[in-house]
């Protein structure tokens, strides 16, 4: 598996650091059969996920999602370029 699209388990010591390999956005987390996919949460998922919600969010949803909700990653890029 490569960096892109390796699982980053938090559980495991050690693995939540700086330099760690961390998923891109919108990259798929098993991409021999393409289940799962990383993607940004909205405020709304992260509460729901923290109160113990299951969340499932398949490659095929992904599109629907940015249509919806627009490209949550984009402040993310945005605020990590370098200024012009």
């Amino acid at each position: 598996m490569d960096n892109v699209t390796r699982t980053f388990d938090t559980t495991r010591p050690g693995e939540h650091r700086f330099g760690a390999n961390v998923p891109a956005p919108y990259s798929l987390v098993d991409a021999t059969n393409a289940t799962g996919v990383v993607v940004p949460l909205t405020l709304d998922e992260v509460a729901a996920v923290t109160a113990g919600m299951p969340l499932a969010i398949e490659f095929a949803e992904v599109p629907a999602r940015i249509r919806d909700y627009g490209d949550l990653a984009a402040a993310l890029i945005e605020a990590t370029a370098p200024p012009a």
